[in-house]
């Protein structure tokens, strides 16, 4: 863990933003453990992707569940909400050592208030690029360029690590934010472009924007369930 706690360890990503030291975070929830395990899953139904045993897929992801770098950060599935041989399996194949792993959950659940209060705030030092579904008009924060994105990105968009390397290498600005809401595909993109580009930040945020995105409020903690006081545990 980054920290001791659940919230602890988001306020150490908050500490990292605010002091615009570059790190990538990447999460890892039961979907992209089953990818991993080659198990094929179909979540088409719900805009996502749909993935059937494809290797280079497969292979790209766990290349990025496996990466060690100076800050950078995987979120594994912790006990309480994947159990906990799950939990027990993701801790011993990502073969890094505790100071790089923290909760695939860092960003929602009793976090999430937290999130939109101080991480929101953080990003604002920041010139943001943002890969995602949806309409960006309504997010509560200032995109400078979005990339839209459909179902089966990771296929159909497969081109999205050329143009952004392309950009970064078009501009002068230093310590950018990337930030994906792109399911698995997200974990490839912030492991490959920062080992690449180890001078900027890249964030898988997830479904914290699903609302603004035009989504929907498509998980628990977004409809103010008991999920939003929950504060995972990591045994």
């Amino acid at each position: 863990m980054l920290s001791n706690s659940f919230h602890g360890d988001l306020e150490y990503i908050e500490k990292l933003l605010l002091e615009k030291v570059p790190f990538s975070l990447v999460r890892f929830g039961d979907g992209e453990m089953k990818i991993m395990k080659g198990e094929p899953l179909n979540l088409l139904h719900k805009g996502e992707f749909n993935f059937q045993g494809e290797k280079l897929l497969q292979h790209r992801l766990i290349e990025s569940f496996q990466h060690s770098q100076e800050n950078y950060f995987v979120g594994i599935g912790c006990p309480c909400c994947v159990g906990i041989d799950n939990f027990k399996w993701m801790k011993r194949n990502t073969y890094l050592d505790d100071k790089n792993l923290t909760w695939a959950n860092i960003f929602v659940n009793s976090n999430y208030p937290s999130f939109r209060e101080r991480i929101l705030e953080s990003f604002k030092n920041y010139r943001i690029t943002l890969i995602s579904p949806g309409n960006i008009d309504n997010l509560p924060i200032k995109i400078s360029k979005h990339y839209r994105i459909g179902p089966n990105a990771w296929i159909k968009n497969s081109d999205l690590y050329e143009k952004i390397s392309t950009q970064i290498n078009q501009s002068n600005e230093s310590r950018q934010l990337f930030l994906f809401c792109a399911g698995p595909y997200a974990n490839i993109l912030c492991h490959e472009l920062y080992n690449k580009f180890s001078e900027h930040t890249f964030i898988d945020i997830g479904s914290v924007f699903n609302v603004e995105l035009g989504i929907g409020k498509d998980r628990g903690y977004l409809r103010g369930e008991s999920t939003l006081k929950k504060v995972c545990e990591w045994r």
